[in-house]
């Protein structure tokens, strides 16, 4: 992608740096406390967290983008609640890195997103598909030189011209039927596909509304005044963690 822009210039609001324990939580023989560090630069929103963090710089559980909400809480940290928690997950998934989307705000509210699973199946040319497409090129290269030139029917150019691996269904009565055989399924997100690797592929596709095409740039998305109120309004941690 290119380097990134804001849809719009926007004035820089306040800014927030801060750590929180939301309480602990189930970790392999006894719980483990789980803390988030929340930053905010005025544009830029971070969260990251990390589960039991210990002094060598390792974890007993998880670190980095974790999900708060799919944890099983034994006690919570005070302020803290399963209602908050499931909050502050939601926010967290929602808005972390928010100048770096890879949709304009038309795409964002009405396209499908862009992390749902498609199956991409690639196909390759059977053996017997390479053996006559090597026939055709070994002639071409015979009547070069000997000849100069080379003519092929139709039926050899569209073998020619045959690609080994493709993500195109072979057309049953085209020039791919019954040459290609399945080699890989896959399971992507429509985010990293193009219309001609699945139909359901939105990367370069443009927005109906202003043009722009999907994960042509990094955009910003601008965070809502009260989503950067209700962070900043959380305790903060009660205990100081060996890292987050």
């Amino acid at each position: 992608m290119e380097t990134k822009r804001q849809e719009t210039a926007k004035p820089e609001g306040k800014k927030l740096a801060k750590v929180v324990r939301l309480g602990a939580v189930e970790c392999w023989t006894r719980p483990a406390d789980i803390f988030a560090r929340v930053e905010y630069d005025g544009t830029r929103l971070s969260i990251v967290g990390v589960i039991g963090p210990k002094s060598d710089g390792d974890a007993r559980g998880g670190c980095g983008q974790i999900d708060p909400a799919e944890e099983t809480f034994t006690n919570y940290a005070p302020g803290w609640d399963a209602e908050k928690v499931a909050e502050f997950a939601r926010i967290w998934k929602r808005w972390h890195l928010n100048d770096m989307r890879a949709g304009c705000e038309h795409q964002r509210a009405n396209w499908p997103s862009p992390s749902e699973q498609v199956e991409v199946v690639t196909y390759k040319l059977t053996t017997d598909a390479l053996i006559a497409q090597n026939r055709v090129r070994s002639r071409i290269a015979q009547d070069m030189t000997a000849l100069g030139k080379c003519e092929l029917t139709a039926e050899e150019r569209e073998l020619y011209a045959l690609p080994y691996t493709t993500t195109q269904t072979p057309d049953a009565d085209g020039p791919t039927a019954g040459r290609y055989e399945v080699k890989t399924r896959e399971q992507k997100a429509i985010g990293w596909l193009g219309a001609d690797e699945h139909p359901r592929g939105i990367l370069g596709k443009p927005c109906e509304v202003c043009g722009y095409k999907y994960g042509h740039a990094w955009l910003t998305e601008e965070i809502p005044a009260e989503v950067i109120a209700w962070l900043s309004n959380l305790p903060d941690t009660d205990t100081t963690p060996a890292w987050v």
